[in-house]
């Protein structure tokens, strides 16, 4: 299937993450991050995130991976329990209906150059079955879920990535 444009891959993103959270606010910064400010009704949450489209990653030696490319990032914030940075790719599965791919950014910042982040087809395969699900593929912590499932990728990348500062 063909890569979907920009505002559709936005609106895309965003159709599945309405299913679990109000889109209070939404800007881009200089760096081409979207910024969204979530609720669940009960909790705020700050989500930075780069959108990209899922696609094969034309590896001569094994044509089941997709990926994203991402820019060089310059710097992430540090996950807390309102705050979080992920990179969201978006498959599509039929022309009306995708699933969300989501990454860790922490490998990917101050590259001077574009990286990539694969997914093997099998792990979209499986989150597709299951509604959710999370695996670490080529040495990166993934998160898979379709309409319904984004908060467990919230609170599962949270419960892995948490950062809490001490002072001394």
């Amino acid at each position: 299937m063909e890569k979907i444009g920009r505002n559709e891959l936005k609106n895309r993103i965003l159709e599945i993450i309405r299913e679990d959270y109000d889109v209070l606010d939404e800007l881009k910064d200089e760096n081409g991050c979207w910024i969204f400010r979530l609720s669940d009704g009960k909790d705020e949450l700050v989500l930075t995130t780069y959108l990209k489209n899922v696609s094969s990653a034309y590896l001569s030696y094994d044509a089941n991976v997709d990926r994203i490319q991402i820019p060089s990032i310059p710097s992430i914030h540090k996950t807390k329990k309102d705050r979080c940075f992920l990179l969201i790719g978006y498959k599509r599965i039929t022309d009306d209906d995708g699933i969300l791919v989501c990454w860790d950014p922490q490998r990917y910042v101050t590259h001077a150059k574009y990286r990539s982040a694969y997914i093997y087809h099998k792990n979209i395969d499986i989150g597709i079955d299951r509604g959710f699900y999370t695996t670490v593929d080529h040495d990166n912590k993934v998160y898979i879920c379709k309409k319904g499932f984004f908060k467990n990728v919230i609170e599962s990348y949270i419960k892995d990535s948490y950062f809490e500062e001490f002072e001394w």
